[in-house]
């Protein structure tokens, strides 16, 4: 498993602080180092991450657990069926994404109705791995005014206001 880059991990961490999220939903767990980075400084946030790897998602439960951050729950499995396992009441401040490239825009599509007006949506790999995920950059840039940050992998931000 890749981890995200070096550059990319602090800004976890301080959209995170800065915007306060209540719920926040990953996409793609690997070991748990970027959600460590998502709930460094915001442990009153819960956490759902999605790991599809059942012994990976497990070792990530572990170290979220002995980190201390109590709020965070991996997900064994894809996060389609994550996703079907919320229910209409499960909402969330911040996304972030960093699984399979090519399920980035379908898989936002489907956790768009699970998005609070406002929230943070983080994407990693936007440059480096840009002809994979070009239909969720170009939905979020065209729609909510996303911005790229120059991290070694890119990083989109951008906030989610529906029917704009």
């Amino acid at each position: 498993r890749n981890p995200v880059k070096p550059d990319t991990a602090p800004l976890l961490t301080a959209y995170a602080t800065a915007k306060k999220p209540r719920a926040i939903f990953e996409m793609g767990t690997a070991y748990g180092f970027s959600t460590l980075h998502l709930g460094l400084d915001a442990p009153d946030s819960k956490i759902m991450s999605v790991e599809f790897d059942p012994e990976v998602a497990q070792t990530a439960q572990e170290t979220l657990t002995e980190a201390g951050l109590e709020n965070a729950v991996v997900f064994p499995g894809t996060v389609e069926d994550a996703i079907s396992h919320l229910t209409p009441d499960d909402r969330f401040d911040m996304v972030f994404i960093d699984h399979a490239k090519p399920l980035y825009f379908p898989d936002f599509q489907r956790l768009e109705p699970h998005l609070n007006p406002g929230a943070t949506v983080l994407v990693d790999n936007v440059n480096d791995r840009r002809a994979e995920c070009q239909d969720l950059v170009t939905y979020l840039s065209e729609g909510f005014g996303a911005e790229i940050l120059p991290t070694q992998a890119g990083l989109l931000v951008a906030e989610y206001y529906p029917q704009r």
